[in-house]
């Protein structure tokens, strides 16, 4: 349920101010790009951001934004998930591919 509120809230900020660049985005990767910049303390995020290189996020960021999504999305994903491809984009395929198990 928490989720949804705050995926709502992410949607309509982005209508009224008609954000460039988020269009092409999900409503996950914007509620999650919102958790980044609150924990990163910066604006301007992309969900196609690798969390090191580009946000240069450490690991303890890094487990601070897994526990706030897992907390908004109600989950229990590992840091893990993105051994591969850390970016928020990954991540939001993690989350919507757990919510619709």
């Amino acid at each position: 349920m928490a989720a949804n509120v705050q995926t709502e809230n992410v949607l309509k900020q982005d209508e009224r101010s008609g954000a460039p660049g988020l269009a092409s985005t999900t409503a996950t990767e914007r509620a999650i790009v919102e958790i980044c910049e609150d924990i990163l303390q910066r604006e301007g995020i992309s969900p196609r951001d690798d969390f090191f290189d580009d946000l240069k996020a450490n690991s303890l960021d890094l487990i601070r934004v897994f526990g706030r999504v897992n907390e908004s999305f109600n989950l229990s994903l590992q840091a893990s998930v993105l051994a591969s491809e850390p970016t928020i984009a990954r991540l939001a395929c993690c989350v919507d591919a757990e919510l619709h198990k």
